[in-house]
């Protein structure tokens, strides 16, 4: 019960940044800034959007496991869902993606949120 809730407040905290961070890019006249979130946590599974169209990404996530590492391509409408199975999240994680023609993406979120 208490992940869930943790995983909540999250994507909440998650999605309140891309908000903003969204809200500067329309200001912006260049094209909109790709996005990375986490759609689950066990497996970590991180969805990247408003990457360019079938543009090569490497994905990155660092943590107290190690750094491990993925290369995706996003699909026609500059999407992609990479899963990292067995990931630890008990003390932190953050992720980046960076993609063949530029674009570029990352989080981070810190263990208070993730374990107990």
């Amino acid at each position: 019960m208490r992940a869930a809730a943790a995983f909540s407040v999250l994507l909440v905290s998650l999605a309140l940044a891309a908000g903003s961070a969204l809200a500067s890019a329309e200001k912006d006249v260049r094209a909109p800034r790709a996005t990375l979130l986490p759609t689950s946590l066990q497996p970590l599974k991180l969805r990247g959007t408003r990457f360019v169209p079938r543009e090569s990404v490497r994905v990155t996530v660092n943590g107290s496991g190690g750094t491990t590492s993925a290369k995706v391509s996003a699909r026609a409408d500059g999407s992609f869902v990479v899963a990292f199975p067995g990931f630890d999240l008990c003390n932190g994680v953050a992720a980046s993606a960076r993609g063949d023609r530029g674009s570029r993406a990352s989080f981070q979120f810190s263990s208070s949120l993730v374990c107990d």
